[in-house]
């Protein structure tokens, strides 16, 4: 009888119903094959957001975010992504400049650095999806090798 219950609460603590349960529906990835053209249009913004986050850490020569972060919005770099004018400056604008939410559903985390990896990783993760998708800024299909300049929102996919 003990190795039932300790069965159970194994099974439990690994998501697997009890026996006799329905299987609950696991959701789709917003970010998959079933991804919809609104979530497309978040997943792209939080790319074009990681990238100009990294211009203003370039411009700026901010080898580490996590001191940054906070202030980042008043930095003349962001301010001059604020008043770009377009879908560049549209973003710039929308984009919660040192807050834990930069954008709606996107949660900012910033790793510290250490010795193997001397500037800060930052990444946005979708608190919408199911499958957490997260945008690093160590892949170079996010945030591409520097240097680089402002990319236009319509060059990311």
């Amino acid at each position: 009888m003990l190795s039932v219950v300790l069965t159970a609460g194994v099974l439990a603590q690994a998501g697997v119903p009890p026996p006799g349960q329905v299987v609950p529906p696991v959701e789709p990835c917003l970010h998959g094959a079933q991804e919809t053209e609104a979530e497309r249009t978040r997943r792209t913004e939080a790319v074009a957001a990681m990238r100009m986050i990294d211009w203003v850490m370039q411009q700026h020569g901010i080898q580490g975010l996590r001191d940054a972060w906070p202030v980042m919005g008043n930095l003349s770099a962001a301010i001059t992504l604020k008043n770009t004018g377009g879908r560049v400056g549209e973003l710039a604008r929308r984009i919660g400049w040192g807050a834990d939410e930069p954008l709606p559903g996107w949660r900012m985390t910033l790793s510290p650095s250490n010795k193997a990896r001397p500037a800060t990783v930052h990444s946005l993760t979708d608190t919408r999806d199911p499958c957490a998708l997260r945008l690093m800024s160590t892949d170079p299909e996010v945030v591409p090798p520097r240097p680089y300049g402002i990319m236009p929102l319509d060059a990311i996919e």
